[in-house]
């Protein structure tokens, strides 16, 4: 049975607060709605137990949603940054980790995972965006009304197209021009040296915190990102920050050269690194040719290792 569409609900505007609301409220009341988000982080039909709404910590900046989930006779928290065209605020995903983990050292909750949602065009093209582990988009939620039959869906989601809509006529994306040019010497570089590695951002809008290059990895689980500005490449492996002696145990278990490659812990994930001279991309290209080239090497290293550790993964299958 598909949704009455009869009414239709005459929306002045739809700001996050309201879109908020809209998510608390299918936590609360929907274990569906809930496994969109649990199924992201391998935590299916976790019970949610108490959502918290705009919670701020001195110094230390304001989470939208926190959803606590009883997982295992353990809490568990969902912590949720909420976007629909406002610009991200410079390391805003970062504090995100610092909140979560005072609130474990406070007995808060004993684990959680970090998620944004927003429309899958703010998702693809806001480089801070891009920095949260786990996203779900505003286009997965309609999805999910779209199969409800209940009048309350139809008004959740004409809602949720309103606020598409204004994303769509609000938040674009301001090009750095001086990045963007850095960013197409280094792209028609990184094609002609190692045409090989995937960069999954080099299409999106240059702007001003556009200076982590992407990669995709052969590697379940994984990514490859040239985090330039402080000078390493990192193979990324999701929520493995407290599991750094596995990842040591794996990198000594492949045949690669290993010189200069450390394990080390990035937020919630755990990398296998290589360190490279800083790269400013707003500075001259012509005057750091020879850092780029060293980076791209480096990036070259850390995808070999990620197709050694893919085949290692799959000669296991």
């Amino acid at each position: 049975m598909t949704m009455n569409e009869n009414v239709y609900y005459d929306f002045k505007d739809v700001r996050e607060r309201d879109m908020d609301f809209l998510i608390m409220e299918e936590f609360g009341a929907s274990q569906d709605f809930a496994n969109i988000f649990l199924s992201k982080v391998n935590k299916i039909d976790a019970k949610v137990d108490y959502i918290y709404h705009s919670k701020y910590q001195k110094y230390k900046g304001e989470s939208d949603m926190i959803i606590i989930c009883i997982h295992n006779d353990h809490k568990h928290a969902l912590l949720i940054e909420d976007k629909i065209d406002a610009e991200a605020m410079p390391y805003q995903s970062s504090r995100y980790f610092k909140r979560a983990d005072e609130a474990v050292a406070k007995g808060e909750y004993e684990s959680y995972d970090i998620f944004i949602t927003a429309p899958q065009a703010y998702l693809n093209s806001n480089s801070e965006a891009q920095l949260y582990p786990n996203k779900v988009s505003y286009e997965e939620i309609a999805e999910y009304m779209r199969l409800k039959s209940e009048e309350k869906y139809n008004f959740k989601l004409q809602m949720i197209e309103m606020a598409l809509g204004r994303e769509r006529k609000g938040y674009q994306p301001v090009e750095n021009k001086e990045i963007a040019s850095f960013w197409e010497c280094y792209r028609t570089e990184l094609h002609r040296k190692i045409p090989f590695v995937n960069c999954t951002n080099e299409q999106n809008t240059k702007c001003d915190n556009s200076h982590w290059p992407n990669f995709r990895s052969p590697c379940v689980g994984t990514r490859i990102v040239h985090k330039a500005k402080q000078g390493y490449v990192d193979l990324q492996f999701n929520g493995m920050a407290d599991r750094l002696d596995e990842l040591d145990m794996l990198l000594k278990s492949i045949d690669v050269d290993k010189t200069g490659v450390t394990v080390e812990p990035a937020s919630k994930s755990g990398s296998i690194r290589i360190k490279c001279s800083p790269i400013n991309f707003e500075g001259k290209y012509d005057q750091q040719a020879t850092l780029v080239e060293e980076s791209l090497n480096a990036i070259g290293r850390i995808y070999r290792i990620a197709e050694a550790i893919a085949q290692k993964q799959n000669a296991k299958l």
